[in-house]
């Protein structure tokens, strides 16, 4: 006969100053301190998960700030074809008020500002710096003679027309080149700085305000028949300020051709 157990009822009851467990195949799961350890260690978040969380975080609102504020508008909204423009409409005022610096080559023809001028309007051009000449050349050899041998192979040039500020010399340019009919503008002073709107010419010296005649983006070369010969630049400040009247050189805006 099998020997038989006995389960004492004070030994069935439990107690609930000790952790209970039960046992499931080979795992033991307990409800005490230990479980409660091992509850935690799964809950936990790593604290690497919680940094990124919080940097992706700051990073959303700090562009979603600065988009608003470069925009103007609030993110998300559609920003259509006359908003655009309205935008872009006081930045093309400040341009055409601004002193806009070019370099003008008198080696070169007609020479865009990039100026956009329409009817009406009051051009003023300013020479700000630099010179040039309508006829530079080398030395002739017969005058290298009394140089030292040291500079034997050293380019000489000489300027055969004066160096101006763009104001030009003292002769029209059909006087000076005898074919008027190729000069940009005959009846003006022979190197001196002129304008062109469109199709219509102005003459303009080293300052100019002449209101134009035409719409057209703004261009400005050396009045000369030939530019390979010439040498130089001028600094030049164009703008459209119809306050400023009172700096033309002497014929500025004529003729118009």
């Amino acid at each position: 006969m099998p020997e038989q157990s006995f389960i004492s009822p004070t030994e069935n009851a439990t107690d609930p100053t000790k952790p209970t467990s039960s046992t499931t195949g080979n795992n033991t799961l307990s409800s005490g301190s230990g479980g409660k350890e091992h509850s935690q260690r799964h809950r936990e978040v790593p604290y690497w998960v919680v940094a990124l969380i919080a940097i992706i975080s700051a990073s959303i609102g700090a562009i979603g700030t600065y988009a608003s504020a470069y925009r103007g508008y609030d993110l998300g909204k559609d920003i259509g074809r006359q908003e655009k423009g309205a935008e872009l409409q006081p930045t093309i005022e400040a341009l055409k008020n601004r002193r806009l610096p070019i370099a003008v080559d008198s080696t070169k023809e007609w020479q865009s500002t990039g100026l956009f001028v329409k009817k009406g309007e009051n051009v003023v051009i300013r020479v700000v710096g630099g010179k040039w000449t309508s006829w530079r050349q080398q030395l002739p050899v017969e005058l290298r003679a009394s140089f030292p041998k040291d500079m034997d192979n050293t380019e000489i040039w000489i300027n055969r027309a004066r160096e101006n500020d763009g104001s030009g010399g003292d002769l029209l340019c059909e006087q000076v080149t005898g074919a008027p009919e190729k000069c940009p503008i005959s009846k003006y002073k022979e190197s001196a700085l002129v304008a062109r709107i469109g199709d219509a010419k102005y003459g303009v010296g080293a300052s100019c305000a002449f209101l134009s005649a035409s719409d057209g983006v703004l261009q400005l070369r050396i009045n000369d028949l030939l530019v390979g010969d010439n040498f130089g630049n001028l600094s030049v400040e164009v703008s459209i300020d119809p306050s400023v009247t009172n700096i033309n050189s002497q014929h500025c805006g004529e003729p118009v051709e």
